[in-house]
């Protein structure tokens, strides 16, 4: 089956200056999950940090939040591409509308020397506890596990994750996870450099993982410079495809007249459904045919009809937001999830669907792809499914509600239990 994907231009102006936009966008999460009207950022290096003037060799780059240890509100972690730094820093909300840095203290400013790009929260270890995974450039990417109580351990080499399958550090720039074989476990996908592969690592479960990149077809694509990826079903038809938008860092690549572009195509991969993956980028519509030097990718459902669209920011020019121009015949079910004792954006709830005598699962998650956040709500396509067996959640709080014989083709707005 062909898809079509067309492009609708924004009439958004270009952003000037990086360092603002995200200071703002810094302030308003930390308005937007704080409950009193105090310093949003008491630390001293932090005030720096919001206003742009940042220490010396410290470049925040990226922006991931979730409940770390389980008290109902959201922290935030920065990704840095700091010399000789950590590759992460981490903001406990203190629950009174402030902030506290506990980098040092939590365990995960111990590795330096570690350029972090993208930062992805989730259950990698499947043990209830949110952790960390960190796409780092030219340097081990970092998987930080959570030992609860404020306290992580960086086990990245240990779990498979820092490098490629031939020991070698590569320069990882965006990143995201998803349970894209349907076996109860979420597997993380990260785009690197040019003349590199791209890397799929799969969950064998418990949070030990292999690099599957050449078995799940992925190493077909090695002159692209990756940077936003999303995992995400186009067709509805309950696999989790893939995403990826490229484009060289520095325009003077153009000079070599070389196959290695500034600008240069996104790449869309079907899933085959065996843990395997089809580039079918030449036969997706005139979105996949454009060139742009593009960096951020959002994924979300922006129209609420039930296919998800993507939001492209594109270096020095307007940003893109792409549509399939066709519709799937398939069912789908979208899951609003609101916490009540858990953080209210339900950030680290998991969730197991049943349908059509198939179980698939998904968790909401913070940060990700590459500058970008990704609608949290969760986006199950069916297939044929004509009704949702049952809806299972677990809560970050450990708490379980299930839900049973839901309609399809609809938004489900579900509210924890109290």
């Amino acid at each position: 089956m062909k898809t079509g994907v067309g492009t609708r231009e924004s009439g958004m102006g270009r952003i000037a200056r990086f360092r603002i936009a995200w200071a703002v966008a810094a302030t308003l999460l930390g308005a937007s999950v704080g409950r009193a009207q105090a310093p949003l950022w008491p630390d001293a290096p932090w005030r720096a940090f919001v206003t742009g003037n940042y220490p010396q060799g410290f470049i925040p780059v990226s922006l991931a939040a979730g409940d770390l240890d389980g008290d109902g509100d959201i922290d935030v972690l920065v990704g840095q591409f700091f010399f000789g730094g950590p590759g992460v820093s981490v903001l406990k909300n203190t629950g009174d509308g402030t902030f506290r840095d506990i980098s040092e203290a939590s365990g995960v400013a111990k590795p330096e020397g570690h350029y972090g790009l993208s930062v992805l929260t989730g259950d990698f270890n499947e043990d209830g506890l949110i952790d960390i995974y960190v796409a780092c450039d030219q340097t081990p990417s970092l998987l930080y596990i959570n030992k609860g109580g404020d306290r992580f351990e960086e086990e990245g080499v240990l779990r498979g994750v820092a490098f490629d399958q031939n020991g070698k550090a590569l320069s990882g720039m965006g990143v995201d996870a998803a349970d894209y074989a349907r076996d109860g476990h979420a597997g993380i996908f990260r785009s690197n450099f040019s003349d590199e592969f791209e890397t799929l690592y799969r969950n064998r479960g418990k949070g030990i993982f292999d690099d599957v990149t050449l078995e799940a077809g992925l190493g077909v694509n090695t002159r692209y410079v990756g940077w936003g990826v999303g995992f995400f079903d186009f067709d509805n038809d309950g696999w989790k495809d893939l995403l990826l938008v490229n484009g060289h860092a520095f325009p003077e690549v153009e000079k070599l007249h070389i196959d290695i572009h500034y600008k240069d195509h996104a790449i869309l991969y079907r899933n085959l459904r065996n843990a395997k993956f089809q580039d079918i980028s030449q036969n997706a519509g005139p979105a996949f045919a454009e060139r742009h030097s593009a960096r951020g990718a959002a994924f979300g459902d922006f129209d609420n009809d039930g296919m998800i669209e993507i939001a492209v920011n594109n270096q020095n020019e307007a940003p893109s937001l792409w549509k399939q121009t066709a519709s799937s015949p398939a069912n789908w079910v979208t899951l609003k999830l609101t916490g009540t004792r858990s953080n209210r954006s339900a950030i680290g709830a998991r969730v197991k669907l049943l349908a059509g005598g198939r179980a698939q699962y998904g968790e909401v998650r913070s940060g990700g792809s590459y500058l970008s956040q990704s609608d949290l709500r969760l986006h199950f396509g069916l297939g044929e499914a004509r009704i949702v067996d049952s809806i299972e959640i677990l809560w970050p709080g450990g708490k379980r509600q299930t839900l049973e014989k839901q309609a399809v083709n609809r938004i489900v707005n579900i509210r924890e239990d109290m």
